[in-house]
């Protein structure tokens, strides 16, 4: 019925046909993809940070606990980088470059004033 009608408003049918055909297998196909990647994207992270899990407790409790570090360190990068590219772009509305060094975090800080 849709070809006929397709086909009835001077549009190919057997290509809506074919459409109709091929819509649902190729939905499936794609979500199958992106679950199977998802589930791979997880296993590896659990797989490659096991030995923090276990020093956190092991088990669902130093998954969790390991988790909440991984996010709010991620967050952390987030801000820090969000920052400087506010003081770069207020150092460069002045008609200079903006100096960084406050911004960064101890760690990197101490490791810039070591040369490395």
């Amino acid at each position: 019925e849709y070809a006929i009608r397709t086909a009835a408003h001077g549009r190919n049918g057997l290509w809506a046909y074919q459409n109709m055909v091929w819509k649902r297998p190729l939905q499936m196909i794609g979500w199958a993809i992106l679950s199977l990647s998802g589930l791979i994207i997880v296993l590896s992270y659990v797989v490659h940070k096991s030995k923090r899990t276990r020093s956190n407790g092991g088990g669902l409790r130093g998954f969790m606990l390991r988790m909440r570090e991984d996010i709010a360190y991620g967050w952390s990068c987030v801000v820090v980088a969000a920052l400087a590219c506010v003081t770069q772009l207020r150092g460069q509305d002045r008609g200079g470059v903006a100096d960084l060094s406050e911004r960064r975090p101890g760690w990197q800080r101490k490791a810039a004033e070591q040369g490395g």
